[in-house]
């Protein structure tokens, strides 16, 4: 699926005009004022890549506005997001692959099982370097964001919410049953995310 363009990008994804003047503002950085178009670029590579040159070198935003530091703070906080659900949709790839035996059948929305080897905390815990236990509750994590809240998973990667959001809400409906929680999804999202 294709990105929308990015603030101070040509359609073919490269840095305009005036980008990164040496010793001088660069322009792409009034995009991130509020209300400008920058505030609303979906996180992903390219707006990464931006984002890290108009930070700068020792991420001194040099020439930046109040404004636009503002900005540029709020679409980094997106891109945090956006890697975050990445990172869960790696380790959901995990889940799918170690789907115990005889539940492959049992699958859920995504493809994903409704049980997996107890080998997968481990996996996740050498890959990250986190404790089993902190590994596991992240698979459980990025389960219930595929295959019970889906549109607050979407929302995570969107850079809509941050992960401590998406991880309350995970906790607070992991109570209810299929048809509640997609009605207190559906709450939640009517009332807005921010």
């Amino acid at each position: 699926m294709a990105q929308p363009p990015v603030p101070g990008h040509g359609a073919d994804g490269q840095p305009g005009r005036g980008a990164g003047l040496p010793g001088g503002r660069d322009p792409r950085l009034a995009a991130f004022a509020e209300g400008s178009a920058g505030d609303a670029c979906p996180p992903g590579a390219r707006s990464g890549v931006l984002l890290d040159e108009l930070s700068g070198p020792g991420r001194s935003c040099a020439g930046a506005t109040d404004d636009e530091l503002a900005g540029l703070l709020g679409r980094w906080a997106a891109h945090e997001s956006w890697a975050v659900a990445a990172k869960l949709g790696v380790i959901r790839e995990l889940l799918r692959r170690r789907a115990l035996p005889g539940r492959q059948a049992r699958r859920l929305p995504g493809g994903l099982p409704d049980a997996w080897d107890e080998t997968v905390d481990h996996e996740v815990s050498a890959g990250l370097g986190i404790s089993p236990q902190a590994a596991g509750r992240l698979a459980c994590l990025a389960w219930t964001l595929e295959a019970r809240i889906p549109r607050i998973g979407a929302a995570l990667e969107a850079g809509i919410i941050d992960y401590v959001k998406a991880k309350a809400i995970a906790e607070e409906t992991s109570v209810l049953d299929d048809e509640h929680v997609a009605a207190a999804e559906e709450l939640i999202l009517a009332a807005g995310l921010k």
